[in-house]
């Protein structure tokens, strides 16, 4: 902890290693908590989650708060990406921009509390999996449903919304639509 409580008189530089503490007397302590990180450049959503106190650098965002794997559904959902590419800029080379601002932007419903429960235990179960190195495409496709029925989508809503991604297999646009339908109900 020496190093952390030294100054500019100390060291002679502006931009010490902990400079963060500067931005703000605690924001520097919000790495330290679980959050969501994300990269600018990508050619779809890739939120992830982050219990492991990384810190992001200058190409990265991060959002800390509550209800965190709830947002991690619906950021990475099939809904949200074709909300994104509504709004957002390309960097003309078949990515997107994800900027922060342009992610402040996303109406995101507001579930009843089985609804969020619902999602974060996918969530969960998703995270669990892919650490395992497990398949986890019938969660996402359920997750996909379950956050399009949130949004209200009706059936043309969601074919247009499954129409536009373009990796989608038939099987998991049919097993989508499926959770869909029960779902919505």
């Amino acid at each position: 902890m020496r190093l952390s409580s030294r100054n500019q008189s100390e060291t002679g530089i502006r931009y010490e290693w902990y400079a963060l503490q500067r931005c703000a007397a605690s924001y520097w302590r919000r790495f330290d908590e679980p959050k969501i990180i994300w990269g600018e450049l990508s050619d779809k959503a890739k939120f992830t989650f982050d219990e492991a106190n990384h810190y992001v650098e200058a190409t990265l965002f991060m959002m800390t708060g509550e209800s965190l794997k709830y947002l991690l559904a619906v950021l990475n959902s099939k809904a949200a990406q074709w909300y994104f590419e509504q709004i957002t800029t390309t960097s003309g080379m078949g990515t997107n921009r994800w900027k922060k601002y342009k992610i402040e932007q996303l109406p995101v419903p507001v579930p009843s509390p089985e609804q969020a429960q619902q999602l974060e235990r996918l969530v969960t179960e998703i995270l669990t999996r892919k650490k395992a190195g497990q398949a986890t495409q019938p969660l996402e496709n359920e997750v996909d449903a379950r956050v399009m029925a949130l949004y209200g989508l009706s059936e043309a809503d969601v074919q247009h919304v499954l129409d536009s991604a373009g990796d989608l297999s038939a099987a998991d646009r049919a097993e989508i639509l499926g959770v869909w339908q029960r779902v919505k109900a």
